[in-house]
């Protein structure tokens, strides 16, 4: 009996810390299809949330675009800022129809078989490589977005400096007008009471 209970644990070391021998292909294979299906759900995971921002910011950018363009419109905005808006906006339609591709894709074969791990790798690969495109179609258009924000602020500073001088300059004239007219009615008015002295 003692020795029984002293082989005990040395044959649970054994099958603990086995080779991978005692695993049959059919293990393997969906072991592998699993990693393969948790993979696929982090993508779309990233494919949903760049859907969302996506949408988001088109929606921004439609809108900025259609008051750019507005003849109601207060603010003129400079052809910079309608420019980038429209490359974001183009871009973020890009990233969307990418994504909506992706999502769309499904492995043919349902059967747990070598050819279904296959063709989840496949598809895994087709998707990471859309997500990739797709976020890189998202950054140009969030870069976009920030150029042309710059590019507005720059160009209303640069109205309210150019109004500022305008100012400036209105307010120098009324100035000298000012001094000007009043040195001319002191000389009249001098010369009247000359004139009424005599």
């Amino acid at each position: 009996m003692s020795g029984n209970d002293e082989s005990a644990p040395i044959s649970e070391v054994e099958i603990s810390e086995g080779d991978a021998s005692g695993y049959s292909d059919q293990d393997v294979l969906d072991k592998t299809i699993e990693i393969i299906e948790q993979e696929r759900d982090d993508i779309r995971t990233l494919i949903q949330s760049s859907l969302s921002v996506s949408g988001l910011l088109l929606t921004i950018s439609l809108g900025a675009l259609y008051f750019s363009y507005s003849s109601d419109s207060i603010v003129v905005t400079p052809i910079n800022t309608k420019e980038a808006l429209f490359i974001s906006a183009f871009c973020l339609t890009v990233s969307i129809f990418i994504n909506i591709l992706a999502l769309r894709m499904k492995p043919i074969r349902p059967i747990e078989t070598e050819d279904r791990a296959i063709s989840l790798k496949e598809s895994y690969m087709s998707e990471k490589r859309y997500t990739k495109w797709s976020t890189i179609a998202l950054l140009i258009s969030i870069l976009g977005l920030f150029y042309g924000m710059g590019a507005f602020a720059w160009d209303q500073v640069n109205i309210d400096c150019q109004l500022c001088m305008i100012k400036d300059a209105i307010t120098f004239q009324i100035q000298s007008t000012t001094k000007s007219a009043f040195h001319s009615i002191l000389y009249q008015f001098s010369n009247i009471s000359g004139s009424l002295k005599l």
